[in-house]
This record gives structure tokens, sequence and C-alpha cells, in this order.
């Protein structure tokens, strides 16, 4: 049995930086067959290891889809085949699941931002999610799509100015940020003309009192 002592560096915390220190061995008999062959799988699950205890820690400060942790490895450095071997572990046990976090994801950015589902399936998408799994979670129910869109106008009026419902331009502007909120353009501008209506009607009321 021969150690084969591998210098990958400071990455993983061992050695120097500049190739000596305390690397992890190997042990491998050469006269065996396809002893290189053994070596090399066993260089790389020690390696996805320490992939995998990267991943970890990530995950036990926030939740992540795949896409985004994969990413953030391959940031830190690891190869593509250590990234795949840490992420089919995290998947096994269910540490990462797309779509348990895409269901939280929709449901806090819906009702607490006031996104709609256009905008919801958009940064799904941008996170990495599969379009198919994108499009499934940012389906609103009726009481979640009411509720986003009471969300989304609230915030938008806070910035319009008084009376905003007598100016065109100005309710114009908030069916624009409705749909760019991710809203479509008929229910933004229903949406609108209801709140303007009853804000009229509180005006006339304030009036007579």
């Amino acid at each position: 049995s021969v150690p084969l002592s591998l210098g990958y560096g400071d990455r993983y915390g061992h050695g120097d930086g500049d190739g000596h220190g305390h690397f992890p061995s190997v042990h491998v008999n050469r006269d065996a067959p396809g002893w290189l062959t053994g070596c090399a799988d066993a260089i790389l699950r020690r390696m996805s290891d320490d992939a995998y205890q990267a991943a970890l820690k990530m995950l036990s400060r926030r939740d992540y889809f795949r896409v985004e942790l994969e990413d953030r490895l391959a940031r830190k450095g690891y190869q593509t085949e250590e990234i795949e071997r840490a992420m089919d572990r995290c998947s096994h046990l269910n540490l990462v699941n797309d779509a348990r976090l895409a269901e939280r994801f929709v449901e806090f950015r819906s009702a607490d931002r006031g996104w709609g589902p256009r905008r919801l399936v958009a940064e799904l998408r941008r996170r990495g999610v599969a379009g198919e799994l994108a499009e499934e979670a940012s389906r609103l129910a009726p009481d979640q799509l009411q509720a986003a869109l009471e969300t989304a106008i609230r915030r938008t009026e806070l910035r319009a100015p008084r009376r905003w419902w007598r100016l065109p331009e100005r309710r114009a502007r908030m069916v624009s940020s409705l749909i760019q909120r991710g809203f479509e353009a008929e229910t933004a501008i229903e949406a609108v003309d209801r709140l303007a209506a009853t804000r009229e009607k509180q005006h006339h009321g304030n009036d007579d009192q």
C-alpha cells in the first residue's frame, strides 16, 4: 500500500498554501488491477466530501435552490464532479428541494411584497428553477392573488400624490406599476379603477361631514 498525498492547497484548509503541510492521503496498492482508477475514485470521494460540507454550511444559514447552491460551490473553486456528488447527497437527504422552496418563495413574495404570477415566474426562473416547476408554483389561488394585489396596490398608492384618482397620468402610472409587479393588464386596470372609485366616494363623504 502506497500513500498518495494530494496538494490541493488552502481551499480545503490544509497546509500553508504552497503545497506543504497535512494533506489527505489515499492508500493504494499499485500491484492491484485498476489501482489508478480506484485511486481517482477515492480522491473524488474525498474532495466531494469537502464540497458537501461546504454545502451544509451554506444551507445552515438559509435555503437555496439547486442551481444557486451549485453556482456558489463553483465560485468557491469546487469542480463539477465534486459539486454533482455533493448535490446528489443533499437532494437525497431532502436538504435541497426546489419544489418545496418555490412554494415558500411564492407564498412570501406574493403576500409580503405584492408580486403577481408573471413576476413570480420570472424570479423563479432567474434563480434556476425549471420552467414547468416555476409556472406551477406561481399559480396563485384566488385568495392568494387578491392578497397579493391588495399588497401591491397599497404599496403603489403610498407613492402617489393627494387625490391621485383625479389625475389620469397618475392612474396610468399605478396601472403600469402593477403590471411591472407581475399582474395582467386587465387585472391592474380593474384594481386601479375600483380603488379610484372608492377614494372618490370617501372624499365626497368627508366633504359632506
